[in-house]
């Protein structure tokens, strides 16, 4: 059975109550691309940050609920973006081996997933309907520039 907290992650604040967040954002070197993801986790999990136990129970449902809210006033690609922050926050999560099942699988795209989701809502358009200046969606291979390595070879 594995530990339920990996030994590379007993630290201060380890447990099913810790805030994974900014752990996880901690990967990210670039500014612009932590400010994104932490406003779309927020976004998500509230303002007190996303727990194991509540990443946990998160289902495909949910997140497909959460962008079909968010459909109607956000442009396809900052819904994209949103989207695949919470694809790469849950697949770091699974790796991490702090939750069993990805409610974003790997091999699921995000643009069917927004697909789903604009089809749901009848609301096809292209043009920018936010303002939150958010940055093109970006998969994980793409920010590897942005993440450091540590001599034990972690990423930071």
């Amino acid at each position: 059975m594995t530990s339920p907290n990996p030994p590379d992650l007993e630290h201060k604040g380890s447990g099913p109550s810790r805030d994974l967040m900014e752990e996880f954002l901690s990967r990210y070197d670039s500014y612009q691309t932590r400010r994104n993801y932490r406003a779309d986790l927020k976004q998500f999990f509230g303002e007190d940050g996303a727990t194991r136990t509540e990443a946990a129970q998160v289902e495909t449902e949910d997140i497909v609920e959460f962008l079909t809210e968010k459909a109607t006033s956000l442009a396809r690609s900052t819904l994209k973006r949103k989207a695949e922050t919470l694809r790469s926050f849950f697949q770091w999560l699974s790796t991490q081996g702090l939750i069993e099942k990805r409610p974003i699988g790997s091999d699921q795209k995000t643009t069917d997933l927004i697909e789903q989701v604009v089809s749901k809502t009848g609301d096809d358009t292209e043009e920018e309907k936010d303002s939150d200046g958010g940055e093109e969606p970006v998969s994980d291979e793409a920010h590897a520039s942005d993440c450091q390595k540590t001599p034990d070879g972690h990423r930071q």
